[in-house]
């Protein structure tokens, strides 16, 4: 979703007459487009920016411009300022449509430091007709639905994104049309919680399930697939709709968190471990073919050993083809930050490097299954680590590898037999 806001910027800007510079040095707007779901992403941008802030203090200069947009600058507001001074502009992601007005305001010195936040822009003002103009690459993400009301006690996201928002569907199919005449073959639909798409249109007709039927049928789109979906409101018709329309890949990333119902009480997640493995049981039952993924939050407050071995018997149990393992990090204003019962964060580093180890270790074993069978590939460009080879993935998402041949180009889905595995993909030659 940062990709997609990222674009909408750098074309809105390009509207203005702005282009890209060469070099971080070369630059006369710097934007941080910024992330707040872990500490560590925030620590980036805070290692960056402090540099650039030091740098235009010292050289007292007027550029370059510096702004923080996205969920950083939601979050932190006009903190970002009093403790950046040199920052000029913080907008959150509700406003980025009006970035190129606000950094117009900024070089006329019709303004000074300009903080916008709050959520009333809708999501359909951020696709622009020039979104696409440069764009290249064979896959693609379109936003479809912005925000979230789980409220789910770690998660800051409702707080910086704001409440559910979807687009219209003429809106999508006009981007991803888009996207499909400038080559595009893989379409990736996002959401914070993309299950809950069009319960906020007017009409209620339209729903995540008719959105993904009407993508299908667009006909230079070869590959469907979309993130994130809660486990909550996942269902079987979602499943079986995937298993009859084949332009729907059979990859499903769905975040269980942690195995322990009283961590996901604790969570506010909605659902209990054991109707977790009931859906992913009968998901399986219906489509078999069916590939998972999942996030995993490590060192939860109050997370015990016991409680951190039964997140260990869910990887064991359902044998995810990917886990994103994450280690616990307060976020400002959430629920779980006021929790007392910390775990320390030697234990948590233990016990992400166990799960870790383990996830590897069941990958590994899932790719190996791979080998001596036949998959197709969409060829995404030069592999980096061998220049001699092709890469991209599989409908599993699987990472792949061919030997380079005249006949194959970037965007062809070719057919290969996979003679190898490693923890980190599969290899066709």
């Amino acid at each position: 979703m940062n990709e997609y806001d990222s674009l909408a910027m750098k074309s809105l800007l390009k509207r203005e007459g702005y282009s890209s510079a060469r070099s971080l040095e070369e630059a006369d707007i710097v934007i941080f487009e910024t992330c707040s779901v872990r500490q560590k992403a925030e620590d980036k941008v805070f290692g960056v920016l402090g540099r650039l802030a030091k740098k235009k203090r010292r050289q007292d200069k007027e550029y370059p411009i510096l702004v923080v947009a996205g969920c950083m600058a939601e979050r932190m507001k006009k903190d970002l300022i009093k403790r950046y001074p040199e920052v000029d502009l913080v907008i959150g992601p509700g406003h980025i449509h009006e970035i190129g007005d606000k950094i117009k305001d900024i070089v006329e010195k019709k303004r000074g430091q300009i903080s916008v936040s709050g959520f009333k822009g809708t999501i359909d003002d951020i696709y622009n007709e020039g979104l696409y103009e440069n764009f290249s690459g064979v896959k693609a993400y379109v936003t479809v639905v912005r925000g979230c009301t789980n409220y789910c006690s770690y998660c800051i996201v409702p707080y910086v994104r704001g409440p559910e928002r979807s687009r219209k569907i003429e809106e999508v199919l006009t981007e991803v049309n888009e996207l499909a005449k400038k080559g595009v073959k893989e379409i990736t639909l996002l959401g914070q919680n993309i299950n809950i798409y069009g319960r906020d249109l007017k009409g209620g007709k339209i729903d995540f399930l008719s959105l993904l039927k009407e993508v299908a049928k667009i006909p230079l789109i070869k590959r469907v697939r979309f993130l994130t979906t809660h486990p909550k409101d996942t269902d079987i018709e979602l499943v079986e709709l995937m298993k009859t329309q084949k332009k729907l890949m059979p990859y499903l990333h769905m975040p269980f968190q942690s195995g322990s119902d009283k961590i996901l009480e604790k969570m506010k997640r909605g659902y209990t471990r054991d109707e977790f493995l009931e859906k992913i049981k009968e998901f399986r039952k219906v489509y078999p073919e069916l590939s998972f993924s999942t996030d995993v939050i490590v060192g939860y407050p109050g997370e015990t050993e016991e409680d951190f071995s039964l997140t260990k018997e869910v990887l064991e149990k359902v044998r995810f083809d990917g886990a994103y393992l994450f280690k616990y990090s307060d976020r400002s204003g959430t629920k779980a930050e006021d929790e007392m019962e910390k775990v320390p964060q030697t234990v948590i580093k233990r016990r992400h490097k166990e799960l870790l180890e383990l996830q590897n270790k069941i990958t590994f074993e899932s790719n190996k299954n791979f080998v001596g069978s036949t998959v197709k590939i969409l060829i995404e460009g030069t592999n980096k680590t061998d220049k001699s080879s092709l890469s991209g993935r599989t409908e599993h998402n699987k990472v792949a590898a061919i030997q380079k041949q005249d006949n194959v180009n970037i965007g062809d889905i070719v057919s290969a037999e996979v003679v190898r595995a490693s923890p980190h993909g599969l290899y066709c030659y």
